[in-house]
C-alpha cells in the first residue's frame, strides 16, 4: 500500500490510528468518568479473540510472504489496535490487571510460536 508515493504497511495503517484513537477515547472517558471502564470478567478472552486474526495473518505472512491482501491486513490491524488500546488502558490503571496480562502472554506465545514454525518450514534455499 502506498500513501503519497511512500510504501506503508497496511496492518500498521489499521493498527496505529485505531490504537491511538482508542487510547485517547478510553482515557478521555475515564478522565470525565463518563462510563464505568473497569475490567469485565470475560474481557481477557474477548481481547485475545480480537488480536488473534492479526497474529494468524502475520504468521501466515511469515510462511508465505506473498499471501493475504492489504484489506485483510488493514482490518486485522484495526482490530489489533483496538484490543491493544484497551489492554494498554487496563495496564495503565493496574499493571497486573488479569486481561492485560492474559493478552500480553498470548501475544508473546503466539509470536514465538509463529517464529518457530516459520523457521522450521523455511525453504532451505533461502
Amino acid at each position: 500500500m502506498r500513501i503519497f508515493s511512500r510504501p506503508i504497511c497496511a496492518r500498521c495503517l489499521g493498527l496505529y490510528p485505531s490504537m491511538f484513537g482508542g487510547m485517547v477515547l478510553l482515557f478521555w472517558l475515564d478522565l470525565y468518568r463518563a462510563v464505568n471502564l473497569e475490567a469485565r470478567p470475560f474481557e481477557g478472552p474477548v481481547l485475545i479473540l480480537a488480536v488473534t486474526p492479526a497474529l494468524l495473518d502475520w504468521a501466515r505472512g511469515r510462511l508465505r510472504p506473498l499471501s493475504g491482501s492489504n484489506s485483510i491486513r488493514l482490518v486485522t490491524g484495526a482490530l489489533l489496535g483496538l484490543a491493544l488500546a484497551r489492554t494498554i488502558f487496563l495496564h495503565a490503571r493496574d499493571p497486573f490487571e488479569p486481561p492485560s496480562v492474559e493478552v500480553l502472554l498470548f501475544l508473546i506465545a503466539g509470536t514465538v510460536a509463529g517464529l518457530v514454525v516459520s523457521r522450521a518450514y523455511r525453504d532451505p534455499g533461502e
